[in-house]
């Protein structure tokens, strides 16, 4: 008896410290274009193109810098395109995210909506 509760709270352990979409947030993301270098975080160090920058509050004052982010689009079908997870390293400052929560390169928005609409609804998860 006592082996199967430990094989519950290890699985229950697993699950609640899995990032999950039931812990998600929602957020409007946009895209933003190459090139990536230099950012906010890293300076001339190339993080690579699957990176986000953040906007207003959820910046941090650069807290947030190199953490991931777990990204998936729950907008309408016509603007996701999966519901596909991204992961993405955040990588700078967002100074022109009006109306958006935080801005994913093109490589990782095009994932997961289609570029046409902009922006889209979507959850995150900061890991």
């Amino acid at each position: 008896m006592d082996q199967k509760r430990a094989v519950i709270i290890a699985v229950m352990a697993i699950l609640i410290s899995s990032p999950s979409l039931a812990s998600a947030t929602a957020a409007v993301a946009g895209f933003t274009t190459p090139t990536y270098t230099p950012s906010t975080c890293f300076g001339k160090e190339n993080k690579g193109n699957m990176i986000a920058l953040l906007g207003g509050s959820m910046w941090n004052n650069g807290g947030y810098c190199g953490k991931t982010l777990s990204v998936t689009c729950v907008d309408e079908p016509q603007i996701c395109k999966s519901s596909l997870t991204v992961n993405v390293i955040v990588v700078g400052y967002c100074n022109n995210c009006d109306g958006i929560d935080f801005r994913l390169s093109n490589e990782a928005f095009d994932q997961i909506s289609y570029e046409s609409s902009h922006r889209a609804k979507v959850d995150y998860a900061m890991q």
